[in-house]
C-alpha cells in the first residue's frame, strides 16, 4: 500500500506527511478572461509553480466533490467571505461560466516552503453558478463548479450531411456526391 501511495504522491510529499511539523494547505486557481485568481487556505502571499497565490485564511472554504466508487460527475463549491464591495463589482461583470477551476493540495514546512516539487491536483472543473450575498460593507461569494466528466453526459449531435462534415473538416467534399446516388440504377452481375 505504501508503494502505491508513493507512486501517486511522490516520495517527498509522503515523507512530509510523516514529519512532526507539517502544514497542509489548499490552493485554488480560477481561470478568468481578465487573468487568473489564485487563492490559498493560509495567510499572506505564496508562490507555487510561478504563480502568486493570495491567502484567504479562514475567509475561504471548499466543499469538496463527493467521493464515490461509481464513475460520475461530481462538483464542488468554493466560498469566499469578507470581500470588499469593490471586488463584488468585478465579480458581477466578469464572465465566469465554463471557466476552468483547479484545486491543489500540498504541504508546507515551518518556513512556509513547499515540501516536494509538485502539488496534488484534487479537482479540475468548470465554474457553473455564482451566488453573491452582501452583508453591509463586505460580501460573500459562493461559486459552484462542475467536474470535467459532465461532458460525457451531454449528448453529441451530429448529422451525416454536407454542412456538418464541412464544419468539422473544411474542404471535404465527400457528402457532395451522396444526393445523386440515391436514384442511380446499378446493375450487379450483368455484362
Amino acid at each position: 500500500m505504501a508503494r502505491e501511495i508513493e507512486n501517486i504522491v511522490g516520495n517527498s510529499l509522503l515523507n512530509s506527511i510523516q514529519d512532526s511539523e507539517v502544514f497542509p494547505i489548499w490552493m485554488v486557481k480560477f481561470g478568468f478572461d481578465s487573468g487568473n485568481l489564485n487563492l490559498w487556505s493560509g495567510l499572506g502571499p505564496i508562490t507555487y509553480n510561478g504563480d502568486d497565490y493570495t491567502g484567504t485564511g479562514s475567509l475561504g472554504s471548499v466543499e469538496p466533490a463527493e467521493e464515490s466508487s461509481d464513475i460520475k460527475a461530481t462538483g464542488a463549491r468554493f466560498t469566499i467571505t469578507g470581500l470588499d464591495s469593490s471586488i463584488i463589482s468585478t465579480a458581477l461583470t466578469e464572465d465566469y461560466q465554463n471557466r476552468t477551476v483547479t484545486l491543489f493540495y500540498t504541504n508546507l514546512d515551518t518556513n512556509m516552503n513547499q515540501i516536494g516539487t509538485t502539488a496534488i491536483t484534487s479537482f479540475v472543473g468548470r465554474l457553473d453558478t455564482m451566488t453573491i450575498r452582501e452583508e453591509g460593507e463586505t460580501a460573500t461569494i459562493s461559486v459552484t463548479a462542475e467536474n470535467r466528466l459532465v461532458d460525457f453526459e451531454k449528448p453529441r449531435e451530429s448529422r451525416y450531411t454536407r454542412e456538418d462534415q464541412r464544419a468539422r473538416y473544411p474542404g471535404d467534399i465527400m457528402f457532395d456526391f451522396g444526393g445523386g446516388q440515391a436514384d442511380e440504377d446499378i446493375s450487379w452481375g450483368i455484362k
